[in-house]
């Protein structure tokens, strides 16, 4: 055992550097570079406090000799306090986090899974890594709020945002569970260490703090993040965490996720035209609290935390989502202009009234008998409900409730319903009782020459495509040209296969971000959203999609058979299974694959001998093809 340790080389943990600052990233090599520059070393600090590292604790201390390197024989030189492996594992991740808060939580766990990896090699104590993590927090928020760096953190940004993110990765994401992520990080703030000192002391956000959410939260001004980060610190106590200034408690994990705590009343503006988070957030956080929340602007925002803010909820324009069943806290809810929607499963309970004005609109999403809107007291209904059923749901018993409040205690009835994603044949009327809101669902289908709402098609050539689209229709994927239309040999455009696809296989995704051709007014904006996120689409070149260009025959079976890989339903095929088709050749390299493989499966069968990749695809192949994807074996 003693001639091996000879023979192993000390391992090295120099690292390497942010990159080449010149490359077309360069203006985010640059922003780390300037955080891990020359003040913010931890060498002075290791001199002065002159900790020990955990191999120099005592002999037996040291498990797997081969781990340590060169040890310098005078100890003074090798301080462990604070880790500075640590403290430039978190300048570069904030760094890029700035750059690119989309990964945010992804990049600020990876820097503390790279400080407890220093524990794990026997290099720092979990304090050394703790100190790491406080200095690195305080170093970048004192070097990102300098004036002389302002142009180059605009510049990171706009370079992650034009270039980076427009790429489509390849690699598994060791990253993308977030609640492992969450788990992780808190852990690792204190490390299991108990309470020494007060744990009642109010928190301190330390000047300039506020920075460092400047691009995660950018609709909020410097006070309302200074109150996100107050109101979701670390309690008081922790050893080495109570510095003076509070950095060692400011939780950025939680506060990604927005306020814990509403002190006062606070109001969020989101214009959506801004992209990114003014377009789209969430806040996951348990939002306690006594103030009240005022929703402004064209964004939407998802509340995902288990509520208690007692102040209330107020919309003025926009969306506010709520996705947890008191996502609104226990006050009153006042929509005076803009949209609320109940996304979660079951029931959500508003706790005190509900008034919604003329230009409000109610959305409740219904996928089961047991999605229901509970409202505590008074419901004063006006402007439009929207019923959004999803997952192919239709009540079962004809009725189903899906309000309740107090009892007498209604006050007006909504202006107009809508009903989408329910099949068309299904007509929907609102009946209004004492104490609650109900659906009565018809469902008797009328008649028609191809058994979907009198939609007509000529018999005689798209005999072939009616059972398709009826199936489709029936399942509201697949809708007319007009109530009486189907235009069945009309060409299919790009957005509008995008659009069949998604609806058919149920795709979903968040998204924060669209192709730059695409208007949220457009109605195939989700879908281009959710299909660009999960990587169905790529576009074109400078973010474009070219949405109402017909599309071809060959692309439409590319777009197909993505859609089959997303939703783990696919066999690949190969030229062999070309074969029988004499204008095979035609195909372009990069389709090959999808044609082959919608043939092995069944899905293409080609007419005369052929393929035709480079036609245009018609409505009434686009509904067969779906069709047969929906009814793979």
């Amino acid at each position: 055992m003693r001639a091996l340790d000879f023979h192993i080389k000390k391992y090295n943990d120099g690292g390497n550097n942010a990159g080449d600052p010149n490359s077309s990233l360069g203006n985010i090599v640059s922003l780390v570079n300037t955080l891990r520059g020359n003040y913010s070393s931890t060498n002075p600090a290791k001199k002065y406090f002159s900790y020990p590292r955990p191999f120099r604790w005592s002999s037996t201390s040291i498990v797997v000799p081969s781990l340590v390197p060169a040890i310098s024989t005078d100890p003074a030189t090798d301080g462990g306090f604070p880790s500075g492996h640590t403290n430039a594992a978190f300048l570069s991740a904030i760094a890029m986090a700035y750059a690119i808060p989309e990964r945010y939580q992804e990049l600020l766990t990876r820097a503390s899974e790279l400080g407890n990896n220093r524990i794990v090699a026997g290099m720092h104590s979990p304090l050394d890594v703790m100190g790491g993590r406080v200095m690195a927090t305080a170093l970048a928020a004192a070097i990102l709020s300098d004036p002389n760096n302002t142009i180059l953190k605009q510049a990171a940004y706009d370079d992650a945002h034009s270039k980076l993110l427009t790429q489509t990765s390849t690699a598994a994401d060791r990253f993308s569970d977030y609640a492992k992520n969450k788990q992780e990080y808190t852990g690792r703030l204190t490390y299991g260490f108990s309470q020494i000192n007060s744990t009642t002391n109010p928190m301190a956000v330390p000047k300039g703090a506020e920075v460092l959410l400047e691009t995660r939260l950018p609709y909020l001004d410097s006070t309302e993040r200074r109150w996100v980060l107050a109101t979701t610190g670390l309690p008081s106590g922790y050893p080495v965490l109570d510095d003076a200034e509070g950095w060692g408690r400011l939780n950025l994990f939680a506060a990604a996720d927005g306020y814990g705590a509403f002190a006062s009343d606070v109001t969020v503006t989101m214009d959506a035209y801004k992209g990114g988070f003014n377009a789209l957030d969430r806040w996951r956080n348990d939002i306690s609290g006594i103030g009240k929340l005022t929703k402004e602007g064209t964004g939407t925002l998802k509340l995902q935390g288990n509520n208690t803010y007692s102040g209330g909820t107020q919309i003025d324009g926009g969306t506010l989502e709520g996705n947890s069943e008191t996502a609104f806290g226990s006050g009153d809810v006042a929509n005076n202009g803009g949209t609320l929607i109940k996304n979660v499963s079951g029931k959500m309970t508003i706790g005190g009234n509900y008034t919604q004005a003329a230009g409000g609109t109610l959305e409740l999403k219904l996928s089961s008998n047991h999605d229901l809107l509970e409202i505590k007291g008074v419901v004063k209904p006006d402007g439009k409900l929207r019923l959004n059923f999803s997952n192919n749901y239709v009540p079962d018993n004809g009725v189903v409730t899906i309000i309740t409040h107090g009892k007498d205690q209604r006050n007006g009835q909504f202006s107009s319903v809508d009903a989408v994603g329910l099949p068309s044949q299904y007509k929907v009327k609102v009946i209004y009782n004492s104490d609650s809101i109900q659906l009565a669902v018809d469902t008797a289908a009328p008649s028609g020459s191809s058994g979907y709402t009198g939609i007509s098609l000529d018999s005689s050539n798209y005999s072939w495509a009616i059972k398709a689209i009826d199936a489709l229709a029936s399942k509201g994927i697949i809708q007319g040209t007009s109530d009486k239309t189907f235009s069945p040999g009309t060409k299919i455009s790009r957005a509008d296969m995008v659009v069949l696809l998604v609806r058919a296989l149920n795709l979903k995704a968040e998204f924060t971000s669209n192709f730059s051709d695409v208007n949220k007014s457009d109605y195939y904006y989700e879908s281009l959203g959710i299909a660009k996120q999960l990587g169905l689409v790529n576009g074109m070149e400078e973010n474009i999609f070219d949405p109402k260009k017909e599309i071809t025959r060959e692309d439409l079976m590319v777009l197909c058979v993505r859609a089959l890989k997303l939703s783990g339903n696919y066999a690949q095929g190969n030229v062999a299974d070309l074969s029988k088709f004499a204008d095979s050749t035609k195909i372009a390299p990069y389709a090959v694959e999808g044609v082959a493989s919608l043939v092995k499966l069944g899905i293409v069968e080609g007419s005369d001998n052929g393929i035709n990749p480079l036609g245009t695809a018609t409505r009434a192949e686009a509904a067969v093809i779906i069709y047969r994807m929906m009814n793979m074996k």
